[in-house]
């Protein structure tokens, strides 16, 4: 267990040693700028903030594509890169500190029992550097090997990242759902008008439910 605390100190005290250098770099850069220059500095500033005016600008457009305003009114979400400390943070001991067992075919994950919305879901595993997964959720035979790496996940009703969006079932990177493999569970999916969202159930098979139901997640990270 000691090595284990040994690895989180060392992450945190090289993003602080990082942060740090980077600090000094800055102020040793403008301390060393010419007065004869302050003219073209301050151009050269202009130029910057058109830039990221412009960026601003691009993102705002780029974000509008998916996450227009649904039809149905539920909630808007959008998936913002988190920048801060803590994400950056999570992600490198995401990458490095979950055990080995916890991989299957190309990706790696995390499950919690804490019991969360699908908007609320999807924060918890973006923040992680990850997403609601799905990636090895398109069928019962791979729902069934992630059963085997949690067995306490057929116990809790669990969010999988697929959505009613646009009168079709699709994945979090909008590829529809294959109904004939997918492996709805007898009757499902049904409700259609209030029941968006999915889960896996005991069975290794899925349910549509509410979306502000509040079931454990299992989150998904590119290896």
């Amino acid at each position: 267990m000691m090595w284990k605390n040994l690895v989180i100190v060392f992450v945190v005290a090289t993003y602080l040693c990082d942060a740090i250098e980077n600090t000094k770099n800055i102020q040793a850069d403008s301390s060393n700028l010419p007065d004869t220059h302050a003219d073209d500095f301050e151009e050269l500033t202009a130029i910057e903030d058109n830039t990221a005016n412009t960026e601003d600008i691009q993102a705002d457009y780029n974000s509008t594509s998916l996450d227009a305003p649904r039809e149905d009114g539920l909630e808007k979400v959008t998936t913002v890169e988190d920048d801060s400390f803590y994400s950056q943070f999570m992600k490198t001991v995401n990458r490095y500190y979950i055990p080995r067992r916890n991989y299957y075919n190309g990706y790696r994950y995390t499950f919690t029992t804490s019991r969360m919305t699908y908007y609320q879901a999807r924060r918890y595993c973006s923040r992680r550097g990850g997403w609601v997964a799905y990636k090895n959720m398109i069928n019962i035979s791979r729902r069934r090997r992630m059963y085997r790496m949690f067995p306490a996940l057929p116990r809790h009703a669990t969010w999988i990242g697929v959505s009613y969006i646009r009168r079709r079932w699709r994945y979090l990177n909008y590829h529809y759902v294959y109904r004939p493999t997918f492996g709805w569970n007898k009757g499902e999916p049904n409700l259609i008008k209030t029941e968006h969202c999915t889960e896996t159930m005991a069975n290794a098979r899925v349910n549509n439910l509410p979306c502000n139901r509040r079931i454990s997640v299992l989150c998904e990270y590119k290896n």
